[in-house]
């Protein structure tokens, strides 16, 4: 039986081109999805089946990079499963900070 190892939580980014694999915080488990601009609509509903499907601790939404409908769809998603959302205006640099903060914080500073 293969080994299972906890790789801390799992953070989804939302939007930009999908370089979210950049953003390295330990621990923590990262998977990125494109905006609609650049990866088309597939992207974002993979997005909200992956929040749906439960198994997303965080969901960091790199607003800067999204339109108002897939910002929506995402917010409704994570309501529905209460999942916290952390909404940054910048970049990936402060998508770092960021998470670190939120992290190191237990969780408070979510939006």
């Amino acid at each position: 039986m293969p080994e299972h190892r906890n790789l801390g939580p799992a953070i989804v980014i939302v939007g930009g081109d999908g370089r979210g694999h950049d953003l390295r915080v330990a621990p923590a488990s990262i998977r990125s999805f494109a905006s609609p601009r650049y990866g088309g609509n597939g992207s974002l509903r993979r997005a909200v089946a992956a929040i749906n499907g439960g198994t997303v601790d965080l969901v960091v939404l790199l607003v800067r990079w999204l339109g108002h409908s897939e910002f929506h769809s995402i917010v409704a998603a994570c309501n529905a499963a209460e999942i916290p959302v952390l909404l940054v205006a910048g970049g990936f640099s402060a998508a770092r900070r960021q998470v670190r903060e939120f992290l190191v914080s237990g969780g408070r500073h979510a939006a």
